[in-house]
């Protein structure tokens, strides 16, 4: 009787230490998607942050160049002629004139 109790209780002891290895492995598996989740979700920031940055300097760049290139219009006397070309170019683009307020600066 006694040994049967034993025994007993060593099967309960084994059961117990099997549920808690059990929840710790899948604690441990939970924690590592988590990370594994946080690190695509850096990553895609990260990414987004980098668009954002490359599309800021090519509309910079897009604004220097259509600054020097109104300027240099102004300069030599050739305002119709760039408005034209300007008009002509937005109707291609099918895109709004972006720059109608650097052109009123110009022309006051």
């Amino acid at each position: 009787m006694e040994r049967q109790k034993v025994v007993e209780k060593e099967a309960e002891t084994e059961m117990k230490m099997a549920v808690t290895s059990a929840e710790k492995d899948a604690l441990v598996s939970k924690i590592r998607m988590e990370q594994i989740i946080m690190e695509k979700e850096s990553i895609k920031m990260q990414q987004i942050i980098e668009n954002e940055m490359y599309l800021n300097r090519e509309k910079s760049l897009a604004d220097s160049n259509f600054y020097r290139y109104i300027t240099g219009c102004f300069h030599s006397f050739k305002i119709f002629s760039c408005l034209d070309l300007l008009n002509a170019e937005s109707i291609k683009r099918q895109n709004e004139m972006k720059y109608t307020s650097w052109l009123v600066i110009f022309l006051l």
